[in-house]
């Protein structure tokens, strides 16, 4: 797994923070040095951090809900977003993202939450004004 760079991280970004691995983290604070913050004080360079990968683990946690098979599905009002999660190329997880309802965007390469959270930006917020407030629903800090 390759460790990520500063200019793919933006606040609010859900990341994976191997030193403090028992869930995920909601990036607070960055700098153009490379240092990054948590809540709760915590602080670490960006050269620490990995991307959460999606999976249906995370997808749960974040409140997807299952659909058939290996869909995981969150709806907002009319429009349904649907994350499909199936082992490729010697296991290599690949997803399908899909946007249905008022309109349709679909993407292939989205292997990391905060990829989704940047590509929903881009595809969903700016152009409609619908945001995804992704919060952690699980166990650990998560800042919950």
């Amino acid at each position: 797994m390759r460790h990520l760079e500063l200019k793919e991280l933006f606040i609010g970004a859900w990341v994976q923070w191997p030193a403090e691995a028992s869930a995920p983290w909601s990036i607070d604070y960055l700098d153009g040095e490379g240092s990054i913050g948590f809540g709760h004080g915590k602080y670490c360079k960006v050269e620490e951090l990995l991307g959460l990968p999606i999976n249906a683990d995370v997808l749960r946690h974040f409140g997807f809900t299952q659909g058939r098979g290996d869909v995981w599905v969150m709806e907002f009002g009319d429009i349904r977003l649907t994350v499909s999660v199936r082992p490729m190329r010697g296991g290599l997880p690949c997803r399908r993202v899909a946007i249905s309802g008022r309109f349709s965007c679909w993407n292939e390469e989205i292997r990391h939450v905060h990829e989704l959270q940047r590509w929903w930006v881009d595809k969903v917020l700016l152009p409609y004004g619908l945001s995804l407030d992704l919060k952690w629903k699980g166990n650990g800090h998560g800042q919950e």
